[in-house]
């Protein structure tokens, strides 16, 4: 858990984006229904730019199955 710290003692700057917002990723991506059923477009591509900003910011973009739940949904078109 954090704390208060002198001015002085601080690690980052108090102007720091992620002390008044918090830092994250994100990556929008369509679906349509089909008469196949659901579609998304470029899926890979969203995933591989959001796995990219997520390596950026240092997080780690790991999924905790062998399977991102994405992929699995549209893999069984």
């Amino acid at each position: 858990m954090g704390s208060l710290v002198d001015w002085k003692d601080a690690k980052i700057h108090i102007g720091s984006h992620v002390v008044h917002y918090a830092s994250g990723v994100f990556e929008g991506a369509r679906c349509y229904d089909t008469v196949r059923g659901s579609a998304c477009f470029r899926l890979d591509a969203h995933i591989r730019r959001l796995f990219d900003s997520a390596r950026i910011y240092r997080m780690d973009p790991r999924t905790t199955s062998k399977r991102s739940p994405a992929r699995s949904s549209i893999s069984s078109r």
